[in-house]
C-alpha cells in the first residue's frame, strides 16, 4: 500500500490524478488532497438540478462532473479529501464499510463520537462530517471521501441549494444532510494543515505504508490528457446531463418560457400563459446547446436570466 499527498489544489488536476490511479496504476493505496472552492457533481447528475449556479458564478466557485456516482459536494481548503484505490472485492458495498472504518477510528481516537452514517457517510454527534462515493472499472475501484474540518458551511449550503427554475428532471438526486465541521467538536483550535498531517500520519500507520510516496512520473501526462478530454469540456460537465424541464419567467409577468433540455441541447421550447406572438422567435432555440454563448435574444425574456443561470 502506498500513500500519495497531492500538493495541487486545482480540482481539475486532482480529478485527473484519481482517474490515473483508477485506470492506469496497478497498485493499491490512497491519495490525500485539498481543492480550491468548487462543486463536484456525481457522474449521473444534472448540475442545473443540484447546484445554485448564480451563487457559484458570483462567488467564483468552479463546477465539475466527477467520474464517480453519488451526490453533489462542495470543496474548499477546509475540506480534506481522500481517494482509496485498488483491486475491488466481491461486493461493491464492502468498499464503503472498509474505508469508512479508518476514518471512524481516527476520529474516535481524537475523542469524538464518530460512527458510520446511514448513506455512505461518517457522522459526529449525529451530523455528517464525511461523505463517500465510488467508481468501479473492471477489477479496479476508487472510493473517495470528504472530511469537513474547517469548511465554509454557509457557502456549502448556498452553493448546493436547489434552484427553483427546474420543473422536472431525471438523474440521480443528492441526499441533503445536516453537516458539521470536525473543528467545532475539538477542545483546542487547530489549523487545517495540522489536522491533515495527523490524518496522513494515521493512514500511513493504518495502511502500513513506510512513508508518503512521490507521485508516479507517468501521472502528470495522464492527468493532463484526462483534463483536456473530460474535465475542461462543457460536453462532459454539462452536456451529458439527463433530461430536464426548466421554466424561466418573462419580463413584467408576461408569461413563462418552458424549455426541455436533454444532453445539453434544447429539445422543445414554448411560452406558457403569455407571449403567443413570440412562438416563431423561440422556435430557433430548438437544437441549440443550452449555454449563454449559443442562445439568441428572446423577446419577452430578460437576457440577464441566461447570463446568471447558464454554465
Amino acid at each position: 500500500m502506498k500513500l500519495f499527498l497531492s500538493a495541487e489544489t486545482d480540482p481539475r488536476v486532482n480529478m485527473g490524478l484519481e482517474h490515473f490511479f483508477l485506470m492506469e496504476w496497478e497498485g493499491e493505496g490512497c491519495l490525500v488532497y485539498r481543492n480550491s472552492p468548487s462543486v463536484l457533481i456525481g457522474k449521473n447528475q444534472n448540475p442545473y438540478r443540484e447546484v445554485n449556479i448564480p451563487i457559484c458564478k458570483r462567488e467564483g466557485i468552479s463546477i465539475f462532473r466527477r467520474i464517480s456516482g453519488g451526490g453533489a459536494v462542495y470543496h474548499d481548503f477546509g475540506n480534506i479529501n481522500t481517494a482509496f484505490f485498488g483491486k475491488r472485492g466481491s461486493t461493491c458495498c464492502d468498499n464503503y464499510r472498509r474505508w469508512c472504518e479508518p476514518m471512524v477510528i481516527f476520529l474516535r481516537d481524537l475523542g469524538l463520537d464518530a460512527r458510520m452514517g446511514e448513506v455512505n457517510a461518517v457522522d459526529v454527534a449525529g451530523k455528517k462530517v464525511s461523505g463517500f462515493a465510488q467508481c468501479l472499472k473492471g477489477q479496479r475501484f476508487l472510493c473517495h471521501a470528504t472530511l469537513l474540518f474547517r469548511s465554509d458551511l454557509a457557502l456549502l449550503n448556498r452553493s448546493l441549494e436547489a434552484p427553483d427554475f427546474i420543473v422536472e428532471a431525471q438523474g440521480i438526486s443528492s441526499r441533503r444532510s445536516t453537516v458539521a465541521n470536525v473543528s467545532q467538536f475539538l477542545s483546542r483550535p487547530e489549523s487545517t494543515e495540522s489536522f491533515q498531517q495527523k490524518w496522513v500520519e494515521f493512514l500511513t500507520c493504518y495502511l502500513r505504508c513506510e512513508r508518503t510516496s512521490t507521485l508516479p512520473e507517468e501521472a502528470a501526462l495522464s492527468t493532463e490528457l484526462f483534463v483536456e478530454s473530460h474535465v475542461d469540456l462543457w460536453d462532459w460537465n454539462v452536456g451529458r446531463s439527463p433530461l430536464f424541464t426548466i421554466a424561466l419567467p418573462g419580463v413584467n409577468g408576461s408569461g413563462t418560457l418552458r424549455l426541455a433540455v436533454y444532453r445539453g441541447r434544447i429539445e422543445s421550447a414554448k411560452w406558457e400563459k403569455g407571449q403567443p406572438a413570440q412562438s416563431e422567435s423561440i422556435s430557433s432555440l430548438v437544437g441549440r446547446p443550452f449555454r449563454a454563448d449559443s442562445l439568441p435574444p428572446v423577446p419577452g425574456l430578460n437576457r440577464s436570466v441566461w447570463e446568471k443561470l447558464l454554465i
